[in-house]
């Protein structure tokens, strides 16, 4: 009998390890901070978000949890599909969840059931980039007015990489962006509140060092160098090509040789 789990929800007991990584997270989000996770693959990221949420979840004030798994997804709208899922996932009771599908008014989705899981699947009619920001917009808000506090894991997020159109990395950063600001801002309503200087500037965004920012540099130069060699080669191996096809014509033509016969 094999001793060690092999799946991502490791229980709490058998989890061992990134302590100081969980002590962070938990941090970050008590101080309602944004975390990205970023690893090679199969290093653990899932089970430790699952970690994580078990130890959200055994608080006397837990919060809200929704995992959501995008690796399947390849569009916009199968991340939308996939995110309101994971809440009525959560929601589970069914006055919630019509109350959720209330809240999602004109953009309701065609509810089904899958065969295999017995959960519900969803699927949205969206036409418009337009339709695709307002149906994000709705379920963030939903989101936003639950009474308790909220936690969302997005995981592999690099996912969003393979989706055409519209930019999905700069949809979902725009909540986000709106959520730092106001952590920051004061007033008394949030029509009126205020971000000052001296509060501005605690912001912080993510770049490279220095160091790191001309090896970045470096190494595009170095790239783009070694696909323009490749470029001139091919332009110059089409161009002798191009003067053989015309010579060949010449020659066929003015009777310098002739067709060989079958």
């Amino acid at each position: 009998m094999n001793p060690f789990y092999l799946i991502p929800h490791t229980p709490e007991a058998y989890f061992c390890d990134r302590a100081k990584e969980t002590e962070d997270i938990l941090s970050f989000l008590d101080n309602g901070s944004n975390v990205t996770l970023i690893s090679p693959r199969r290093y653990g990221k899932t089970g430790l978000i699952y970690h994580v949420f078990d130890r959200l979840s055994a608080r006397k004030n837990k919060p809200e949890l929704f995992y959501v798994d995008i690796y399947a997804t390849a569009s916009v709208d199968d991340f939308i599909a996939v995110f309101a899922e994971s809440i009525a996932r959560v929601l589970k009771k069914e006055s919630l969840i019509k109350s959720f599908l209330k809240f999602l008014g004109r953009i309701r989705p065609v509810v089904s059931q899958d065969p295999f899981s017995g959960e519900a699947k969803y699927s949205f009619t969206l036409d418009t980039d337009a339709e695709r920001r307002y149906s994000l917009k709705l379920l963030l808000d939903y989101l936003e007015q639950r009474p308790a506090k909220v936690v969302v894991a997005i995981d592999e997020f690099q996912q969003i990489r393979e989706y055409a159109g519209m930019s999905m990395e700069a949809l979902l950063r725009t909540p986000a962006a709106k959520e730092e600001m106001k952590r920051y801002s004061h007033g008394i309503t949030d029509f009126r509140l205020r971000l000052y200087w001296e509060k501005f500037k605690c912001i912080k965004i993510c770049f490279p060092s220095v160091e790191e920012q001309r090896e970045i540099a470096d190494y595009i130069d170095k790239k783009c160098a070694e696909i323009d060699a490749l470029i001139a080669k091919k332009e110059t191996f089409l161009a002798e090509l191009e003067a053989y096809k015309k010579s060949l014509i010449y020659e066929y033509v003015t009777g310098k040789k002739e067709v060989p016969q079958p």
